[in-house]
This record gives C-alpha cells, sequence and structure tokens, in this order.
C-alpha cells in the first residue's frame, strides 16, 4: 500500500481528519501566544493573536487583489486573437495602403486556386525542357 499527499486528501473521512489537525494547530498557536513574553516595538505587537489575525487578514488580500489583477489585466476576451491585428473587417479598405481583403472568395477556394496555377506552371515548365512535345 503505497501512501501519498494526494491520496490522503482525495478521501472525504481523511479530509475532515486533516482539516481538524490544522485547526488544533492553529488554536494552540493563538493561545500560547497569550503566555508569550514579548519584546514588542510598535504598540499592536503587543495584542496577543495579532500577528495570527494580520497574517490572515494578508492572506485573505492577496488572494482577493490576485484574482482582481487577473480577471482585469491578465484575461482576455475568448475572441481576442480572432480579430485582425489591422482592426479591420473583412471588404474594408485601408487607408495606409488601399489595399482590400477579398471577402468575396472563401479561403479554401482561393488556396485551390492558387495551387492549380502552380501546378499547370509546372506542367509547362515540363513541356518546354523536351523540346514542347508532351
Amino acid at each position: 500500500m503505497e501512501l501519498s499527499l494526494a491520496g490522503l486528501i482525495e478521501k472525504e473521512e481523511n479530509l475532515r481528519k486533516l482539516r481538524k489537525l490544522f485547526l488544533l494547530i492553529l488554536a494552540i498557536t493563538v493561545i500560547a501566544d497569550f503566555f508569550v513574553e514579548r519584546h514588542a516595538e510598535f504598540v499592536w505587537q503587543q495584542i496577543p493573536g495579532f500577528a495570527s489575525f494580520y497574517g490572515f487578514i494578508s492572506c485573505i488580500f492577496i488572494i482577493v487583489f490576485s484574482k482582481w489583477i487577473g480577471h482585469k489585466w491578465l484575461m482576455k476576451d475568448e475572441d481576442y486573437w480572432d480579430h485582425s491585428s489591422s482592426g479591420l473587417s473583412l471588404g474594408e479598405e485601408s487607408s495606409e495602403t488601399g489595399e482590400t481583403e477579398d471577402s468575396s472568395k472563401p479561403a479554401s477556394k482561393v488556396s485551390s486556386e492558387s495551387e492549380a496555377k502552380k501546378e499547370s506552371e509546372g506542367n509547362s515548365r515540363k513541356a518546354g525542357k523536351s523540346g514542347g512535345k508532351p
């Protein structure tokens, strides 16, 4: 039987035991804070349990702030990369280059036409090398 941390956490009964263990350790730490002699530099360092409370509030702040930053700054819309880099929709003319994007033909039809053109050029070259005879 192989024990792993993931195996311990996956079972609901073990998860409850671990949660109780962590809460017990937290309670012992906060209670022990009442009996420790302090050499504080600031007034708030004299308050028993202040370090635990400050650490808990700081952790919550970091999590909430990180999620806010992630949603506002890092996340993009689902179709963010689907837009063209120029910002033009198909068929609009660019004022800088004067070029238009051809929206009348599907991309597959355009590529098959260009492949057919290349193939016909290749056949004409072969015919030219053989003296014009097929």
